[in-house]
C-alpha cells in the first residue's frame, strides 16, 4: 500500500477519537510510521530489498510508539487509537503490498506474509 492511502486511514481512526487534533495527529503518525524502513532505499534498491518491512514492521516499534503516545496524551484513547493506526499499516501492507513482513526482527528473520496477498501492482492499490 502506498504512503498516502496509509496517511488517510489513519487520520480516519484519528477522527474516531472525537475530533481531536493532537490525536488524530499521532494516529496519522502511526499510520506511515512503519515506512520509516523505507529509508533504507537512501543505500539503494539492494538494501531497500533487504530492509524494507524489517525494523519499522514490527510488533517492538508498535508497542514503542503506542506506549510513547499513551505516556505523552495520557488518555484512555490514545492506547486504542494509536494502536489501531499502526496496526492498519501492518495488516493493510500483508494484504495489498505483497511483501514479507519481519514482524518480529531483529529477533527473528521470519517473513509473514497473508494468504491471498495481492502486489503494490493490483488493481485495489491504483484506486
Amino acid at each position: 500500500m502506498h504512503f498516502e492511502p496509509h496517511a488517510t486511514l489513519g487520520w480516519v481512526i484519528g477522527n474516531l477519537g472525537g475530533g481531536d487534533r493532537r490525536l488524530r495527529n499521532y494516529c496519522v503518525l502511526g499510520a506511515v510510521l512503519p515506512d520509516i524502513d523505507a529509508a533504507a532505499y537512501l543505500f539503494g534498491p539492494e538494501a531497500y530489498r533487504d530492509w524494507h518491512h524489517t525494523f519499522g514492521h514490527n510488533v517492538f516499534l508498535w508497542a514503542a510508539f503506542v506506549g510513547w503516545v499513551t505516556w505523552t496524551y495520557r488518555s484512555y484513547r490514545a492506547p486504542i487509537l494509536s494502536g489501531l493506526s499502526f496496526g492498519s499499516h501492518l495488516l493493510t501492507d500483508a494484504l495489498l503490498s505483497g511483501w514479507r513482513q519481519y514482524l518480529f526482527w531483529p529477533f527473528s528473520s521470519t517473513g509473514y506474509i497473508l494468504p491471498g496477498a495481492v502486489g503494490l501492482e493490483a488493481p485495489v492499490n491504483y484506486w
